[in-house]
């Protein structure tokens, strides 16, 4: 008697992780999936205003250059500018 219970013990058990699985497993199948993705956009994002800070410093490289190398000098391209 005491086999057959738990023998019914271990069925119950074993039926109640099943259906917990089967419940769960979904769920967070679907939040790994998204994690992944927002993994792999911040990656594309923190490249991009990579390329973007390199550009600009590209550009404020350009600019010192031409302001002196320009006649003029210096003092030529801040006069436009407003503080």
């Amino acid at each position: 008697m005491q086999i057959l219970f738990i023998l019914l013990a271990a069925v119950l058990i074993i039926c109640t992780v099943i259906f917990a699985l089967q419940n769960l497993l979904p769920a967070v199948t679907k939040n790994s999936k998204k994690s992944s993705q927002h993994r792999q956009r911040i990656r594309e994002l923190e490249n991009t205003l990579e390329e973007k800070d390199q550009t600009i410093n590209n550009q404020n490289e350009r600019v010192r250059y031409l302001e002196n190398h320009l006649p003029g000098g210096q003092g030529s391209s801040e006069s436009g500018q407003s503080s």
